[in-house]
């Protein structure tokens, strides 16, 4: 349900979820800047607003910061000149790191300004990346390099698929949970 509170002057939009297995109150910021509550079932709205409002001081912070970072690279002709060459780099060295594991042949590695995705990889063994991967928290964006790095091995989803990337990061399924659902941070 959607919903709007006031903050410090602010009017922050926020979805109220309900989630039978959640036993405590939970607010998450996601890396869009939306807003969730997620409370049990035996919680009510007052108490939930009320524990917004305890956390208020947490939530204009966070909130603060994932919007500096939509802003920074909404403008995507900008930000992708802008910050092209640094994520070139940091891609660059991620592979790097994450390939000593795997020692795959690789053509290139390009850095896009991708609407749609985070990465891809192509038959003729070449790395895409979005230039927009320089943001994501860094336990993040290793696992979208891994997983594009792991279809040079096999390029598909398949268990040998998994196998590799678990390899690198044995907590893959969690990690692609967080890329999946946007969150940048939880106040439990």
């Amino acid at each position: 349900m959607e919903r709007e509170v006031k903050l410090d002057g602010f009017v922050i939009p926020y979805t109220l979820r309900v989630n039978r297995r959640c036993r405590s109150i939970r607010l998450t910021i996601h890396y869009d800047g939306r807003f969730v509550a997620t409370h049990p079932h035996y919680v009510s709205e007052k108490d939930v607003i009320e524990f917004i409002f305890e956390r208020s001081n947490w939530i204009l912070k966070h909130i603060n910061l994932s919007a500096q970072r939509v802003l920074s690279i909404s403008n995507s002709t900008y930000g992708f000149s802008q910050y092209k060459d640094r994520a070139q780099g940091y891609v660059q060295e991620r592979v790097e790191h994450f390939n000593q594991i795997y020692n795959f042949d690789i053509n290139r590695i390009y850095v896009k300004n991708h609407k749609a995705q985070w990465g891809s990889c192509t038959k003729r063994k070449n790395l895409n990346f979005n230039f927009r991967i320089l943001f994501l928290p860094k336990q993040i964006s290793d696992y979208v390099i891994v997983h594009e790095l792991c279809h040079l091995g096999a390029f598909n989803h398949s268990k040998r698929f998994w196998g590799l990337v678990a390899r690198a990061l044995p907590n893959y399924k969690y990690l692609e949970r967080e890329l999946r659902d946007g969150r940048l941070m939880e106040a439990l």
